[in-house]
Order: C-alpha cells, then sequence, then structure tokens
C-alpha cells in the first residue's frame, strides 16, 4: 500500500489528459510524493469515464482539482470520494464560488455562463473552442472537434454558474491552493475571497501561468506539491 494517492480531476471543458504533464512531473518528485498511486477521473465530456478507484492502494488520498474539478471533488455524487474522506486537498486554479451573486464580490457574472449555455445549442465545439482558447489551452482544442456530450457539458456549467460551496464541506483538511496572477478566468481576487481566510489553506502564486497554469507550469506545481506532503500531519 502507498503512502499517498492522489486523485486528479480535471476542469469543464477538459478530459483527463489535461493532467499528463504534472503527473509526469510529479512521479519525478522524491519520496512518498512521487511514489504516491495516481488517478486521473474523467467526466465523459469527450468518452466514457475512466476505472473505478481502488481505495486500498493508499493510505491517505489527496484530491487534485483544477478549477471547476477542486470543487467537484468535494460535491457530493460528482465524483468518486475516498471513504474515509480526503486527506487534503490541491486547489489549481480553482474556486469555491465561480459567479458573483452579490453586489461587491468578485467572479464572473451569471450572465456569462447563461451565455455559454444558450450558445451550446448552435454550436457546442465553438464554444469549447473559444473557452480553452481564452485559459491558454489552445492545444487541447482538438478534443472539442470530437463529439462532446452536450448534455454533460450543459448540466455543469449550470453547477459552475451556481456553485457556492461552504467551508465546512472543504476547509477541515489542509488545502494548497495554487493560483496565477494573471488568470483571466478566476482572478486573484476571487482566490482570496474564496481561500484567503481558511485557517488550514496556503496559496501560493505564479506571476504568468493563466488558467493553464496545471498544464504549462507543471514541475512548479510538482515542486509545491511535494513541500505540501512533507508539511502534511502524520496519520
Amino acid at each position: 500500500m502507498a503512502a499517498i494517492g492522489w486523485v486528479f480531476v480535471h476542469g469543464w471543458g477538459l478530459d483527463a489528459g489535461f493532467w499528463q504533464p504534472l503527473r509526469a512531473a510529479l512521479s519525478a518528485q522524491p519520496g512518498a510524493c512521487g511514489a504516491g498511486v495516481q488517478h486521473a477521473l474523467d467526466a465523459g465530456y469527450f468518452g466514457a469515464a475512466g476505472p473505478r478507484i481502488d481505495w486500498a492502494a493508499a493510505s491517505r488520498w489527496i484530491a487534485v482539482g483544477h478549477s471547476l474539478g477542486w470543487a467537484r471533488a468535494w460535491l457530493e455524487g460528482a465524483t468518486e470520494a475516498p471513504p474515509g474522506g480526503w486527506a487534503a486537498s490541491v486547489s489549481v486554479c480553482g474556486f469555491t464560488r465561480f459567479c458573483a451573486t452579490a453586489p461587491g464580490q468578485s467572479g464572473q457574472a451569471t450572465r456569462v455562463v447563461d451565455r455559454m449555455v444558450r450558445a451550446f445549442d448552435h454550436d457546442a465545439s465553438a464554444v469549447l473552442r473559444d473557452f480553452l482558447a481564452r485559459c491558454g489551452l489552445p492545444d487541447l482544442a482538438s478534443a472539442a472537434s470530437t463529439t462532446p456530450d452536450t448534455a454533460g457539458l450543459r448540466a455543469d456549467l449550470a453547477r459552475l454558474r451556481d456553485l457556492d460551496l461552504p467551508p465546512a464541506a472543504w476547509s477541515a483538511v489542509p488545502l494548497l491552493a495554487l493560483a496565477a496572477r494573471d488568470d483571466a478566468i478566476v482572478s486573484p481576487a476571487l482566490t482570496h475571497e474564496c481561500f484567503g481566510a481558511a485557517p488550514r489553506a496556503r496559496l501560493a502564486w505564479h506571476d504568468s501561468a493563466g488558467h493553464a497554469l496545471g498544464r504549462i507550469h507543471a514541475h512548479w506545481c510538482a515542486e509545491h506539491l511535494q513541500r505540501f506532503v512533507q508539511e502534511l500531519p502524520h496519520g
């Protein structure tokens, strides 16, 4: 049995392949961090979901989520979760709330997400390509050229719009929040509003990664994950 198990949860409009660079960089890290069991969940937007996880393969499991993927790891029924709960979590450009729903809040306007939902009825692939370009991930747009699961993507857009994950759902375990100061999708202000006051959260900032942080700066992320694991309480 491995000491650490990693479960990677991708964001909206992506698939499990998003994590390939980070998974490789993490495997190269020394100790329990690099030797950990890895699983990348797939929401099935562009094909079948992956195999179920053998939770007995590791003693402690850490959820690593990109964008909406981090919240999905905490939403009941949205993804698989270990029987004993997550030992810790890592947010990569993630959030507890995406849209601004009250005056003075940071976040995207709900009308932006509603417009994307409506556009799906006309050209879902175009919506995906535009979104991936804004994320700084145009190299992943080839997946959008396949026939996507528009029902699943539309349902998760609604989940994205309505998301408001309370601290009680996630703040009992250590959290590492990796974020980019130039993220055009999740602003630094929103990251601070979501995680800045959590007593067990630690934020780490990259200056120029955009919303593609987990993919284009995989080694930077892996080094932070290594330090995070070293600082986790044992047991």
